[in-house]
């Protein structure tokens, strides 16, 4: 292990929010355990309660403000901060509540070895995650696959490449889950090396079950579903530019 890889992450924590709660309980586990296996963690916050970041920091997490409001700033400044302040050569982006920390040397080792340039990790299945959740996830990738003609697990999220890669990432102005999404259109239509790691993931039990209780079930459904709609239209849209773009 060396430094010279680094996960990248964005945190915020609202104390009076049910799932925020529940949310960065597991964000401490994934922390540690990441740590522990000597994968340093940059986590740009929104703003979650002072005590709960000295928590992260006291871990060994490098903790920073965001410098411009908004997750999809937050998510380039944790980036770019990785790439020019501390070198990295292979970055992983990854929510603070998934846990990759058992399946690190398989994500890393490709890009590292110069296999390839772009690891988009993938589950084994969903079974373990919400059931509405399994469904528009499965139809994500399935629009995804469509347009691009690639069968990768983009509604994971997680994903890791080498540096060279960095500037699609640090040069879309993506304002919300796009700008980690939308920039792998442009790796793939560029031709970049690209690779599918599955890793047996498994959705926390208590974040699914607060996530499907009374209260929180159909607030989430409306997020998931808005989630794909956007992140979808988005992806046809970039496509068709490039594309067109290549033929004129």
């Amino acid at each position: 292990m060396t430094n010279n890889r680094f996960m990248v992450t964005t945190t915020f924590y609202d104390p009076d929010d049910e799932i925020s709660r529940v949310r960065s309980e597991i964000a401490k586990r994934t922390f540690r355990n990441t740590l522990n296996k000597n994968c340093p963690i940059i986590a740009v916050d929104g703003g979650s309660p002072d005590e709960l970041l000295k928590e992260f920091e006291s871990y060994g997490v490098i903790v920073l403000r965001e410098e411009q409001r908004g997750m999809g700033p937050a998510r380039r400044q944790a980036i770019r901060v990785a790439t020019e302040d501390y070198d990295a050569q292979v970055t992983m982006w990854a929510e603070p509540e998934k846990d990759l920390s058992q399946f690190l040397e398989q994500i890393f080792n490709p890009l590292e070895s110069k296999e390839v340039d772009f690891v988009c990790v993938a589950r084994k299945d969903r079974s373990s995650y919400p059931s509405f959740q399994q469904y528009t996830e499965g139809l994500g990738n399935y629009v995804w696959r469509n347009i691009t003609g690639t069968n990768l697990d983009m509604f994971f999220g997680a994903r890791a490449w080498r540096r060279k890669l960095t500037r699609y990432f640090l040069d879309y102005n993506g304002e919300t889950q796009d700008a980690i999404h939308i920039p792998v259109i442009d790796i793939i239509f560029n031709k970049h090396r690209v690779k599918s790691v599955e890793v047996d993931f498994s959705y926390p039990n208590e974040q699914r079950k607060v996530e499907e209780g009374e209260v929180n079930a159909l607030k989430m459904q409306v997020k998931r579903l808005s989630q794909l709609h956007e992140l979808s239209k988005q992806t046809f849209e970039r496509w068709k530019y490039l594309n067109g773009r290549a033929n004129r």
